[in-house]
């Protein structure tokens, strides 16, 4: 069947709508948000669309039209939907970090009097980011290592924490120390 084109896309429009078409079909049934793996699957998707859009106007002399966009969003979604597949979370970014943060709150050398004012504040906001950091890095692996995802594996979750615990003992000894209150030779 011929199918005529209709009004032509710029292509920051074109590849602004596809992407959320391809972000609108993804997250139908689960509109949480996006993990950084698919995050970053998204940047690839949208590289790949304004590759369409370059071949699709040396091919057609004119830019696509919507729907082409929709067309291309569909076949693209259904070719790489196994790739988007989500997998039973076991803890998500904002848990882990609270976990670690707990943990740190919970070590003996974390009394809030023991620290100059905002010490102790700054310790715990630096962990926050130092587990979101680790989270980040620790959950974007390819398919078929599900084992190291640290979104679906409680032993990369636990393996994460007593590291993340260890280099807070670390820190404390060389860096952290500094934020202490010092005790004027007649305290006890």
């Amino acid at each position: 069947m011929v199918r005529f084109l209709t009004e032509e896309l710029d292509k920051d429009y074109f590849v602004k709508q596809y992407i959320q078409s391809f972000k609108r079909i993804l997250l139908v049934g689960d509109a949480n948000k996006l993990s950084a793996r698919e995050e970053s699957l998204l940047e690839l998707e949208k590289k790949s669309s304004e590759l369409f859009f370059d071949t699709f106007v040396k091919q057609h002399g004119r830019a696509p039209d919507e729907d082409s966009l929709l067309e291309q969003v569909k076949v693209n979604f259904l070719k790489r939907a196994h790739l988007f597949k989500r997998s039973a979370q076991v803890i998500d970014e904002e848990h882990f970090i609270l976990s670690h943060v707990d943990q740190v709150k919970r070590m003996k050398e974390m009394k809030r009097e023991a620290f100059v004012e905002g010490g102790y504040a700054y310790i715990l906001d630096r962990e926050k980011k130092l587990a979101r950091d680790y989270f980040r890095k620790h959950d974007d692996y390819p398919e078929g290592y599900e084992e190291l995802i640290i979104s679906r594996s409680i032993t990369a979750v636990n393996r994460g924490l007593e590291k993340l615990a260890t280099d807070f003992m670390d820190s404390f000894s060389y860096y952290y120390k500094d934020y202490i209150k010092r005790k004027n030779k007649y305290e006890r």
